[in-house]
């Protein structure tokens, strides 16, 4: 629950809808056209992100980070992954996670039917990450879909 509302006080300045949801853009995505997860998971990642974050993180990145890191990804047809914007609210920067690296060469997709956009957030505490999937829509706004428990 302090999850969600932790969140919900993160983005409540979030009304508008743009390609690039979170201010750190990055370049490199094919974005001419694409869906976004609205009120339900449209896809799930082939393996574990929890694991792809433990074997492709620094030790030191992972002993120290906490706080909350909001990613948007765009999923091709083949399920490959494109990061395309993230809000970073961690205590390390952006550049030092390798996030565009991390999440372009190693997070792989089930296969859409259409190019789609995920938003997953992570808060990092010292034992523990949390993760939550993200939908987007007129009514709600940037809202949750779904507690991702470890």
């Amino acid at each position: 629950m302090r999850f969600t509302l932790l969140f919900l006080v993160f983005l409540s300045g979030f009304s508008t809808f743009s390609q690039n949801l979170f201010k750190e853009v990055f370049e490199a995505c094919r974005t001419e056209r694409f869906l976004v997860e609205s009120d339900s998971i449209s896809i799930q990642p082939v393996e574990d992100l929890i694991e792809i974050l433990a074997f492709n993180m620094d030790e030191e990145v992972i002993k120290e980070i906490r706080g909350v890191l909001l990613i948007q990804v765009v999923v091709d047809q083949k399920g490959r992954s494109c990061l395309l914007s993230a809000e970073n609210s961690t205590n390390i920067p952006t550049k030092k996670l390798f996030l565009k690296e991390m999440i372009d060469q190693n997070l792989f997709w089930q296969w859409p039917e259409e190019d789609i956009s995920v938003m997953i957030g992570m808060n990092f505490h010292k034992d523990s990450v949390q993760f939550m999937r993200l939908g987007l829509n007129e009514e709600k706004g940037l809202h949750p879909l779904q507690r991702i428990e470890p």
